[in-house]
């Protein structure tokens, strides 16, 4: 009979325990057993609508934060959901506290997408909220990149200028039976202009293309002229270069508004040459040399009015590109020390020597200026020559006078250098 007590006893107690688990379940889920001193553990209310940008672009980082409270004080983390199939947590946090995180949306190029954003909260124990109202965020695909390029090339019997848009090619018109080059380009909008020269049988004949279609460049009108940089400011088409004289014993340079040419001055005895252009408002600058009977003398032109720069004084010197920022004009090409030449730029008419190897030839034939920051790209030698004893160039850059050398064990040049 005592037996049967103890487990009638046993019984009962079961099923009161069964019964309290049972009522403390109650209501649906509202509530479940905690270690917390209520015994009960409540969900955290649902956040606020994400809070951050409600537009954007691919490809870009945007930060969004939302914030929840949990009625047990428990900590809670948040978990946004981006509309794309992706999600991101955050660390816990305290309860009525915000927290965020980052998100990167990808969308094709030339198109558009809206993204539902939306973030629940789970306190320490996994209670989840329900979750918050909707940030609708429109991201729109980034421009595709478009690359244009522009040269010549061989067509088994000729050379033939052109130009590529990525990697299709435009070929422009010379006089269809001799060669023609493009040294140049421009692009504004959707519109290429190039600048260079063809041959017409006779003479080399200056000129710049709009698109596919050719204008003629006056030099003299009986030597070989070229046409080597190309600017281009509202409709207007500035090109610079150089055309022999009429006796046909020195180049001239010079630059063409249109097709109006303006002569820059040398020493007026001697050939000079000018490689590069840079227009600001109505001024014209130019960059390039002059010879003054025994060595080149590197020097800019502002409109027609000519600024010599200092080489070592006594050896050959040029001046290959031009950049003017503000009343500045920059300027980068190389000098002769009599053993090598060496790599330069000149802001005004000061001038920064740029660090070959130190014992053989480099120079830079481009240059750019970003904030305060000088940019230059050339290249210098090592030592090393081919096969026929030509010395091999290691492209390179400066940013200000420290080189980055590029395509290590490899030999090129660098002539161009943008910077953004």
């Amino acid at each position: 009979m005592n037996s049967r007590k103890n487990i009638l006893s046993s019984g009962l107690l079961l099923l009161a325990i069964t019964l309290i688990l049972a009522s403390c379940g109650a209501g649906g889920g509202g509530g479940s057993l905690s270690t917390s001193s209520t015994g009960l553990n409540h969900a955290p209310t649902v956040p606020s609508i994400p809070s951050g940008s409600a537009s954007g672009s691919s490809g870009t980082s945007y930060s969004y934060s939302t914030k929840a409270t949990d009625s047990d004080g428990d900590k809670v983390k948040y978990t946004f959901d981006w509309g794309d199939g992706t999600t991101s947590t955050t660390s816990l946090v305290n309860s009525n506290t915000a927290a965020g995180a980052s998100h990167t949306w990808a969308v094709p190029s030339g198109s558009t997408q809206t993204f539902s954003v939306v973030a629940k909260a789970i306190d320490e124990h996994g209670m989840t909220s329900a979750l918050s109202g909707a940030l609708s965020v429109t991201i729109t695909g980034s421009a595709a990149t478009v690359v244009t390029t522009a040269g010549y090339y061989h067509d088994g019997s000729k050379y033939v200028p052109c130009y590529w848009i990525g990697t299709t090619k435009t070929d422009l018109p010379g006089d269809g039976s001799h060669n023609a080059y493009v040294t140049s380009m421009y692009v504004s909008g959707s519109t290429v202009y190039t600048a260079g020269y063809y041959y017409d049988g006779s003479n080399e004949v200056p000129c710049y293309w709009i698109g596919t279609t050719r204008t003629d460049l006056p030099g003299d009108g009986s030597h070989d002229a070229r046409a080597k940089s190309i600017y281009v400011s509202g409709s207007t088409v500035y090109t610079s270069g150089f055309y022999y004289d009429e006796d046909g014993s020195k180049y001239v340079p010079c630059y063409w508004i249109g097709t109006t040419r303006t002569d820059l001055p040398g020493d007026g005895s001697h050939y000079a040459i000018t490689y590069s252009m840079y227009v600001s408002g109505s001024t014209v600058y130019t960059a390039g040399y002059y010879n003054d009977g025994s060595k080149n003398v590197p020097c800019y032109w502002i409109g027609t009015t000519r600024t010599d720069l200092p080489g070592d004084g006594s050896h050959n010197a040029v001046a290959g590109s031009i950049y003017v920022s503000g009343s500045t004009v920059y300027t980068a090409g190389f000098y002769n020390d009599g053993s090598k030449d060496i790599p330069c730029y000149w802001i005004g008419t000061t001038r920064t020597n740029l660090p070959g190897d130190g014992s053989h030839n480099a120079a830079t034939g481009s240059i750019y200026v970003f904030g305060s920051t000088v940019y230059t790209a050339g290249y210098y030698n090592d030592g090393s020559k081919d096969a026929n004893g030509y010395e091999l160039k290691i492209p390179c850059y400066w940013t200000g006078t420290t080189r980055t050398d590029l395509l290590p064990g490899s030999y090129g040049a660098v002539y161009s250098i943008f910077v953004k």
